[in-house]
This record gives C-alpha cells, structure tokens and sequence, in this order.
C-alpha cells in the first residue's frame, strides 16, 4: 500500500521499522505456511497411568506440527502484487510471466484524488490475463461516505468475482490527525456501507500494524483481512491476504514493489 500524496516525499513506503520489517527479504516462490509449533500437554488419565515422558510429549507435537505443515503444503497460495502510479509504467504481459497471478490497483484517495494510471493498469492487467482489484487509500481524518461514494464513482460495479478481486480499503495512520476509536470505526462503517451498495462486493480491511495496535479495528469490523508481515513468517489468525515484501522484485515492474500472498 501507499501513503497519501502529501507525505511519500516523507515516508516512502518504509513501514513501521518494528517487528514488521525484514532485513534482507529474499524473492517469493510460491510460498507456503508452516504453522507454528505448538507444545502439546499431557493428556488427563487414570491415576495408575504412565506419565509421558519428555521425548515423548515432543515427539507427538513432532508429528503433530508436520502433519499441520503438510496439509497447508497441499494449498498453493496465489502470488500477486498492489501498485499505484508511484510503479510507473507496467509490463502486465511480463509480469504474468513471472507467476504473478493478481494485482490490486490504488484508484482512489480521500474524496477528490483518482490515482491517474488506474485505468489503464486495470484494462492492460486484464488484457495480461490478471485477476484484478481496486483500492482506496483511507483518510482517517475525513468521513467514510464520501470517500466511498469517490471510489465507487471510479471503480463502479465489481459483481463477477471471477475476474475482480473484491474491492479493499487501505487504513494508515496520519499524522495530521487522531480520531478516537469510535470515531474511525463509524467512518470505517460509513465507507464499507457505501462501497459495497456501490460496487456489489464484501470490502477487504488493510489495517497497517501501527494503526492496528492503536485501534484495533480488523476484529470489530468483521471483514476479510489483508494483513502486512514482512518475511517468510506467516500472519497469525484469519486473513485472506497476506502482504509479505515491499521490496519485491517482478520481471515489467521498474521499481520494487508489494508482493502479496493471497488464499484460493
């Protein structure tokens, strides 16, 4: 995702710098999840029955942890990227090429910016053979409602899930300002509702980690969740997409870009 105009001169992209960020991220291959290990207790009994031992307990949460990585081996997640103007012109034809599967494009900001290479990344990505999805850019110092009514105006009616990704909403922090939660939750609302009346979709939440540790709005809003973990280490909980690098590089793309890892 991408930080308002105003402050790219700024911020560039560069994350919250905490556990989030990642020293040297490697290029992607179809990336898998490995779940974490997970001790397992002992199992309740008869008093008369043999304590497990050590060795024991570990060799079955062993068993158990690769059992759970094979099953998720078994799902190959989709390779995809988020790009805005700030990519420049894009190869779609070559990045298809390189295994990229899908691309959310920022079209909107606030109530008045429409990102100027929106449409024709979205024509030419899907000429390529991508699925394709449309993202806003959240002002959190502005209400909900107009903003949407901006996104839907420029990405109009999604229904055909076959070739649209559902629509997502980028939510950032913003220096100019801080609303209480309450109040970002009933702007947060605000836009959802009129985005999906308007687009005919469930809108994706990208609450970027700073943000969330604040507000804690992913939960509350009970919506598919796109959640930034840089590195190989997969999100906790349940989310669809999973934002892993933003320094990837892809064959027709010139600068380094979002690589995202997205559930079938």
């Amino acid at each position: 995702m991408r930080l308002p105009a105003l402050l790219l001169a700024a911020a560039l992209l560069t994350g919250c710098g905490t556990a989030d960020s990642t020293a040297n991220e490697a290029p992607v291959e179809r990336a898998t999840m490995v779940p974490d290990a997970r001790k397992v207790p002992a199992a309740a009994g008869a008093e008369e029955a043999p304590r497990a031992t050590l060795n024991e307990l570990q060799a079955t949460a062993d068993d158990s942890v690769a059992a759970k990585a094979e099953t998720m081996r078994a799902v190959r997640l989709m390779r995809g990227v988020d790009v805005s103007h700030h990519q420049g012109a894009i190869d779609w034809e070559r990045v298809v090429g390189d295994r990229i599967e899908f691309a959310w494009l920022k079209a909107t900001e606030g109530t008045t910016f429409t990102d100027p290479t929106y449409v024709d990344n979205r024509d030419r990505a899907r000429a390529a053979g991508l699925r394709v999805g449309a993202y806003h850019y959240f002002s959190i110092c502005g209400e909900g409602a107009p903003q949407a009514e901006h996104f839907v105006e420029v990405v109009g009616k999604q229904v055909d899930a076959s070739a649209w990704l559902p629509p997502a909403v980028d939510v950032e922090l913003d220096p100019a300002c801080s609303p209480t939660r309450d109040e970002l939750l009933d702007r947060l609302r605000d836009f959802i509702a009129v985005a999906e009346k308007g687009t005919g979709r469930t809108v994706v939440v990208y609450a970027f980690p700073d943000l969330e540790r604040r507000y804690r709005i992913s939960e509350e809003l009970d919506r598919p969740r796109w959640v930034r973990r840089l590195g190989n280490r997969h999100p906790e909980g349940n989310w669809l997409v999973w934002q892993k690098s933003q320094t990837a590089s892809v064959d027709g793309i010139n600068t380094p870009v979002d690589l995202d890892l997205m559930r079938p």
